[in-house]
């Protein structure tokens, strides 16, 4: 049973109630991305050791599909890397030089696996069109045999990768929805000109004499890099995306296989050789298209658009219609990184003692559409702080 967003309640004496929270689940959580962090060693060990078999073997048969088929799994490796790394920081708290935690670690890591991709695939690409023009011969046979071994590196990646159900999956990533156990915090900080300044929270209550705005400051999941079933959530996100990547992988390396196949197959025939260039063009494509999206999020969130799925306007919509709600200005929704969207805005109230059911009922709907995140300011003209000069 969720929370109730403002409720009275005593801490247990020498801790915090964050800490009481992420006693409930947090331990589970943190064996389930314990278990994910494993996985993703194991699958990013399988495949630098093949990417390097690749390279070498690549020079040896003199086949650029082999040479773009390791610049396709470089990007795979670079994801694991990223994932892995990401889920680690994801867990730390950023401190009062980063406030909002170490979660775009990943957006940069992942710009630096796609430009260091795209690199390579480009420099390839040069390459092939070299071989078009003055085709040379490919040792079919090491480039069928490698091909093979990519399929079963594969297949054995995918056995590690698969199976790691949804029982801590309760997030999204843009659409992805899974079900688990949610514990979060939920913090709001009411301003009064004659009642004082209120601090109610989920977990425990301060009461401060001082006057001002209202404010809510909601926070569902950790967001900004504490612990708690967040971090799981978030890894097995990219989980699934590192298994999206690896299903890409295989196709490519069947595709390799039946290149490799016809080029052994007519070996004594240097026209058919030119079957090796014809994939690297191919497999270019393919490379720019899978990470086409990933390039996309990367956009979206560094130049901070409202994440995909979230309607803006309709977000500001729904919030007028909360009663007491006079008028929405200033709404922001962003992405901290892609699955992690957090809003911010301000409502002018009818009345200041409407305050609190406004600020439960906008926590609430910002909730109902995947923001476990929201900063929401109220204010009133009867509040001296609110009063124009």
């Amino acid at each position: 049973m969720e929370e109730p967003l403002l409720r009275s309640s005593l801490p247990v004496p020498g801790r915090t109630g964050g800490e009481c929270l992420r006693d409930a689940g947090g331990d589970e959580a943190e064996r389930a991305a314990a278990k994910v962090r494993r996985k993703l060693v194991l699958a990013l060990l399988l495949a630098i050791i093949f990417m390097i078999v690749e390279v070498i073997g690549g020079f040896i048969a003199n086949s650029l599909a082999i040479m773009t088929d390791a610049a396709h799994l470089l990007s795979d490796v670079s994801g694991f890397a990223v994932a892995l790394f990401a889920g680690i920081y994801a867990a730390k708290k950023g401190g009062s030089s980063h406030s909002f935690g170490y979660h775009r670690i990943e957006v940069l890591g992942a710009l630096a696996s796609v430009l260091a991709t795209w690199l390579v695939t480009g420099v390839l690409v040069f390459e092939a069109v070299g071989r078009i023009l003055n085709p040379s011969p490919v040792d079919g046979k090491v480039m069928f045999i490698l091909a093979l071994v990519g399929v079963v590196i594969n297949l054995c990646i995918m056995a590690i990768l698969g199976g790691h159900g949804h029982g801590h999956s309760h997030g999204d990533e843009g659409h992805n929805h899974g079900h688990g156990h949610s514990h979060g915090h939920g913090h709001a900080h009411t301003h009064g000109h004659s009642h004082g300044e209120k601090h109610s929270h989920a977990d425990h209550d301060h009461d401060h004499d001082h006057a001002g705005d209202v404010h809510s400051h909601a926070e569902e999941g950790h967001a900004h890099g504490g612990h708690g079933e967040e971090g799981g959530e978030e890894e097995n996100i990219n989980l699934r995306g590192a298994v999206v990547h690896v299903i890409g992988d295989l196709v490519q390396s069947l595709g390799v296989a039946l290149a490799g196949a016809l080029i052994w197959w007519k070996q004594d025939d240097p026209r058919f050789a030119v079957a090796d260039p014809i994939c690297t063009f191919v497999f270019a494509l393919l490379v720019l298209l899978t990470t086409r999206s990933l390039l996309r999020d990367i956009s979206d969130t560094l130049m901070e658009r409202v994440p995909r799925g979230l309607d803006a306007d309709a977000m500001q919509a729904k919030l007028e219609e909360i009663p007491g709600v006079d008028a929405v200005s200033d709404l922001h929704i962003w992405g901290l990184k892609p699955g992690m969207p957090l809003l911010a805005c301000h409502l002018d109230i009818a009345s200041e003692s409407a305050a609190c059911d406004v600020l439960s009922r906008a926590t609430q709907l910002c909730r109902s559409v995947g923001i476990s995140h929201s900063t929401i300011q109220l204010s009133h003209r009867g509040l001296p702080c609110c009063a124009e000069p």
